[in-house]
């Protein structure tokens, strides 16, 4: 029995996710594991510390072998209203350096390194982590240049990261793409930003960049550091509006092409548009809810969760914090980087509920044709049904049989011809009576209406 046991016993692997099973959130040991599956682990990573104020900016370019010497020495100077520290590429050392220097939550450090944390809002005791999803609209490379390539996926959308699935892709025919990545924001009370990119961070650092250097940019004068966080979040929505652009164009040309010869496998495609499309949407509209929270979000509230106790309040306060994280200048472009959202989803969704038609359109139009078939193999058959019949009596072999053999093959046709005549007149009248009953029905509304103006 024992050797049967040991026979039937078979030895089994759990299988884990990114995290170690049962680590501590936000360990040493659980950062290191993360690393190991991070997208942007490889290579050297960027960072640049800009200090500005209303009329001064400087900026400091440092590579992550130096960031962990150099940066600690570069303190915020006097004149520096804000300080803005950009960091592109994900790196175990950096990040947890950064971590330590600027007093970030290990949990917020964690959720950095973890490139699929879903959008969101965390408030700690003296800083703001916010995390969004970056999709901008990419060019495909050639099959020369992807050979080159040590990784041939990094510009592939993550959620449809397989190569044999990215020739089903709607945009592929077009020769584009959608690139998805993580973007990590901190935003902390001494008006300091930390924007953390896997590897898209030159295409936000660039425009931001020429607005500051401008002294008469809301967000160099207003020597407020959320004003950034909303200019980040801003251009992040605008990056992604060409991919709202190259669906609705694709949804185009495949709706031009229903129409114009519908066929069965174009319901692939059209299922193909509406994953990606819905997949678009799902991460845009997460969006929209973290710019509520930070357009909405009361600070003195949060800080009370945590444990600080509200300020007095006078009479004529309305219990509002006199110094939040997110400015009520913050708040009023927040609401306009929403409303930018809002179209943006709500054309979006438009393109699903199309696409959902176009998919029905496709196969009442097949049935159509189908029933169209039908009905002229029924007239067909209607029509030599009483040749058939007569061809079968005719060839009977009855003898005696006087019709057939008193007479000639004339005889057949003279009762086959009128026969053949009467059926097709009785066809034609049958169906002129009911296109007259359809013409009746379908004018009847317009009559009606006619008769009621009067």
């Amino acid at each position: 029995m024992a050797s049967v046991r040991a026979t039937l016993t078979k030895s089994y692997q759990t299988l884990q996710g990114p995290g170690l099973v049962g680590a501590e959130p936000g360990s040493q040991a659980e950062l290191e594991k993360l690393q190991q599956i991070a997208d942007g682990g490889k290579g050297d990573v960027e960072v640049k510390i800009i200090d500005y104020s209303t009329d001064r900016i400087e900026q400091h370019d440092l590579s992550s072998n130096a960031f962990a010497d150099e940066g600690r020495a570069l303190g915020k100077p006097e004149w520096a209203a804000c300080r803005w520290i950009y960091v592109n590429g994900l790196d175990t050392n950096v990040i947890t350096k950064l971590g330590e220097k600027e007093g970030l939550h290990r949990l917020a450090v964690e959720d950095i390194l973890h490139t699929s944390t879903p959008t969101k809002v965390d408030w700690y005791r003296d800083h703001c982590f916010i995390v969004l999803t970056l999709q901008k609209l990419v060019e495909l490379r050639s099959e020369t240049q992807q050979r080159r390539l040590n990784n041939p996926l990094d510009h592939l959308p993550r959620y449809r990261s397989n190569v044999r699935h990215q020739k089903w892709s709607t945009l592929t025919p077009r020769k584009h793409t959608v690139s998805v990545e993580q973007v990590s924001l901190v935003l902390k009370g001494d008006n300091t930003v930390i924007t953390i990119f896997e590897r898209s961070g030159p295409e936000i650092l660039k425009p931001l960049l020429t607005r500051l250097e401008s002294s008469k940019t809301v967000i160099r004068s207003s020597n407020d550091a959320s004003t950034l966080v909303q200019a980040v979040i801003d251009t992040i929505i605008d990056i992604s509006l060409p991919i709202g652009k190259d669906f609705s164009d694709a949804f185009g040309e495949l709706e031009q092409e229903v129409l114009m010869n519908p066929n069965v496998n174009q319901s692939t495609e059209i299922y193909t548009l509406r994953s990606e499309l819905s997949r678009f949407r799902d991460l845009i509209v997460p969006i929209g809810a973290a710019v509520r929270t930070l357009r909405d979000s009361d600070v003195s509230e949060i800080k009370a969760s945590h444990g600080i106790p509200r300020p007095p309040t006078s009479p004529g306060d309305p219990g509002v914090n006199s110094n939040p994280l997110i400015s009520h200048v913050t708040r009023t472009y927040l609401s306009d980087v929403h409303d930018h959202i809002t179209t943006l989803t709500t054309t979006t969704h438009a393109l699903v509920r199309s696409a959902e038609n176009l998919t029905s359109l496709i196969f009442n139009l097949i049935t159509a044709k189908q029933n169209e078939s039908v009905r002229q193999l029924t007239v067909v058959s209607t029509f030599f049904l009483p040749l058939t019949f007569l061809t079968g009596y005719f060839g009977m072999n009855f003898d005696p049989m006087p019709v057939v053999n008193d007479n000639s093959d004339v005889m057949f046709w003279y009762i086959a011809s009128p026969v053949m005549f009467s059926i097709a007149l009785m066809m034609w009248a049958r169906s002129s009576r009911a296109n007259r009953r359809l013409g009746w029905l379908w004018r009847r509304p317009s009559v009606e209406k006619r008769e009621s103006k009067r």
